[in-house]
């Protein structure tokens, strides 16, 4: 019989919403799969009260392996208009090219695009072109370790009509430990300084944390965080969000 997750939030403390580096490391799974493999979400909602409501997201993960070769196409766009207003408007669109280097299981080249925008943090758009490469420090059924770093180019155009153009350093660590069956903790952290000025730097960091209460029933909490010393003028350095959820398979 299929499980079934139904996901309870009791606890929901929204500091604030969306960093500006996507977290690509939780989209990984399955990418070892041999050929065409993914998912595509659309939502749309319109509500109509005292105000006109429009609510419309997509996510999307595809990807395709053959041989040493994998390409991964990562969507995400949310929209809600209240009136004529924009409450959130943001989306991000992330190609990647992954290639398995010979003779070497735990050595990955990896190349990308990027490009996003963000209304609330007054990015009108920010696209990104990087290579580097990926290389798993260790890996059982019990802990997961890897590192990565390579360079990318930046540009950046704002709400404001201000633009920045930057190379910086791109480096990232994820770490995943299943702990005796309870407790699982998974913890993702990118570093991304400019070249030629290394106060310029932004930091993301996501950590994840659950207990199996028992077969059925867990609690996740999960933290994320978000450093820029450079922000857009008007937004403020730092940003965070935190969830806490209770989960009940069947």
């Amino acid at each position: 019989m299929r499980k079934i997750k139904i996901v309870f939030v009791f606890i929901c403390c929204h500091f604030t919403f969306f960093g500006q580096i996507l977290n690509v490391e939780k989209k990984r799974d399955g990418l070892d799969k041999k050929g065409w493999q993914g998912n595509i979400d659309f939502t749309a909602k319109y509500t109509k009260n005292t105000s006109d409501v429009f609510q419309f997201s997509n996510k999307t993960k595809v990807s395709y392996k053959k041989d040493l070769n994998t390409f991964l196409v990562i969507t995400d766009l949310k929209l809600i208009k209240k009136n004529t207003e924009d409450i959130i408007n943001r989306g991000v669109i992330h190609l990647r090219y992954i290639k398995q280097v010979e003779n070497s299981e735990n050595l990955k080249f990896e190349s990308f695009g990027q490009a996003q925008f963000n209304a609330v943090q007054k990015i009108n758009l920010r696209s990104l072109l990087g290579v580097g490469y990926r290389f798993q420090v260790l890996g059982n059924d019990t802990i997961n370790l890897n590192f990565g770093t390579g360079i990318m180019y930046e540009h950046e155009e704002s709400v404001l009509k201000t633009y920045q153009k930057a190379i910086r350093s791109t480096n990232y660590i994820s770490f995943n430990w299943d702990i005796k069956n309870k407790w699982k903790l998974r913890l993702i952290s990118y570093y991304q300084p400019k070249i030629g000025n290394l106060i310029d730097y932004r930091i993301s960091t996501e950590t994840a944390l659950s207990y199996q209460i028992s077969k059925q029933f867990s609690i996740v909490s999960i933290v994320t965080s978000l450093y820029d010393t450079k922000p857009i003028e008007g937004i403020p350095k730092d940003f965070v969000t935190g969830n806490l959820m209770f989960r009940y398979k069947f």
